[in-house]
């Protein structure tokens, strides 16, 4: 994002992210699982 000249709030914002939002069964992992569980 910082080599594409994004605005210093969206670069926080992804900073300030570890990854596991996207973990909904917190199982440690993204899979077919978590997918499958997500309310779309």
């Amino acid at each position: 994002m910082k080599k594409i000249k994004a605005p210093p709030k969206e670069v926080w914002y992804l900073e300030s992210k570890d990854g596991t939002h996207y973990d909904v069964d917190k199982d440690g992992d993204y899979d077919q699982d978590d997918y499958n569980k997500i309310n779309w």
